[in-house]
C-alpha cells in the first residue's frame, strides 16, 4: 500500500491536526485572506514534482502510523480499556 496524496487545506478545523504544514502538505489561512496564499501553493506543487512526491511519501508514512484500520482499533480499544 502506497498511496501518493498531498494536501492543499485551509489553517483551520481538523486539517492542521492532521496535516504538518510544508511536511505531508500545505496549508493556506480561511477566507479572502487566503485565496493568494491558496493560488501560490497550488503553482509550486504544480511546478516542483519533487516536492509533490516528497510530500506525498510524508503523508502515506503519516497514514500508515496513524490512520490505518487496525491502529484505530488498537486506539479504540486502549480508550474503552483505559
Amino acid at each position: 500500500f502506497l498511496s501518493l496524496f498531498v494536501d492543499i487545506g485551509t489553517n483551520a478545523g481538523g486539517t492542521p491536526e492532521i496535516v504538518d504544514d510544508d511536511v505531508e502538505g500545505m496549508l493556506h489561512p480561511v477566507g479572502v485572506d487566503g485565496i493568494p496564499v491558496l493560488a501560490q501553493h497550488i503553482n509550486i506543487m504544480m511546478r516542483n514534482a519533487t516536492l509533490r512526491k516528497k510530500m506525498g511519501l510524508n503523508a502515506s508514512q503519516k497514514v500508515q502510523k496513524y490512520y490505518m484500520k487496525e491502529k484505530m482499533y488498537e486506539n479504540l480499544s486502549n480508550v474503552f480499556s483505559g
